[in-house]
């Protein structure tokens, strides 16, 4: 595992766990905006 610290004005946009695998919220859509 890895610890991260993020900022007061940052936020953390971790996605579901599939197949033990934490899956990222960015994966697949070339850097777009989080909505």
């Amino acid at each position: 595992n890895q610890q991260i610290s993020l900022g007061e004005d940052q936020l953390c946009a971790l996605g579901e766990k599939v197949n033990d695998e934490t899956t990222d919220a960015c994966q697949g859509d070339s850097g777009g905006p989080l909505v």
